[in-house]
């Protein structure tokens, strides 16, 4: 990302000192968030890093935890979890907030219950409480989700409803199929994260390299150099 930036910035500089990318590339790499009281990025030279580091501290206490998590227990964090998340989007009028240095504090509270949403339904589908489920094709399930994605945006009402009953419903269907996942799915599947972590800085390197003009065949190249 430092390398990037820089290499970038000579084309089209921001006047951003070279000392100050160093520092903050640095901070990006062990996840350390930078705060403060305005929308810039809590990690300014890799913006999707914000959830990285919530997902971060979350496993570790969920490493210390492990053993006592109940599905009990995880269905009151779940609540407890999604009650904040519902007072504080219907406060701020949006449920995209944790990015910002202003909001980067939020950013565990507000990725805490998906979390234990997932580690509730794993329990519960090993233990065999989704067996009265209807039987639904991943592919079919996959299509839906990628159609909700495309959707224009609806307002917070609309993200809350796909957190909360959309996203956990769907990953129940998942958990109760007996259907063999296609291996394009699991190559997808290996290949999401990774590109979810790299994506941004190859398009903000693009994106200062064509002078702010992201084109479709720029935006193509800077997502094939990603993979």
């Amino acid at each position: 990302a430092v390398v990037g930036f820089l290499a970038a910035d000579r084309l089209n500089p921001s006047h951003v000192p070279a000392l100050a990318v160093i520092l903050a590339g640095l901070q990006n790499a062990v996840l350390i968030p930078m705060l403060g009281t305005s929308a810039v990025d809590a990690f300014p030279l890799n913006g999707p890093s914000w959830s990285l580091f919530a997902e971060l501290w979350i496993n570790a206490g969920f490493a210390l935890v492990a053993t006592r998590l109940t599905p009990r227990l995880l269905a009151v964090i779940v609540a407890a979890g999604w009650a904040f998340l519902i007072a504080h989007t219907l406060q701020a009028g949006t449920a995209d907030f944790g990015a910002t240095q202003a909001t980067i504090l939020y950013a565990i509270p507000r990725s805490l219950p998906s979390f234990a949403c997932g580690v509730l339904i794993f329990k519960l589908g090993r233990n065999g409480a989704l067996q009265s489920l209807p039987p639904a094709h991943p592919l079919l399930l996959f299509g839906l989700w990628a159609a909700i994605s495309f959707l224009p945006k609806m307002g917070p009402v609309f993200d809350l409803a796909q957190i909360i009953i959309t996203a956990p419903l769907m990953l129940a269907l998942l958990a109760n199929t007996s259907r063999a996942t296609p291996a394009w799915c699991l190559w997808l599947g290996r290949l999401s994260y990774p590109l979810y972590a790299t994506h941004a800085v190859i398009v903000d390197v693009a994106q200062k390299y064509s002078g702010g003009r992201l084109s479709i065949w720029v935006i193509v190249t800077a997502l094939v150099l990603a993979l």
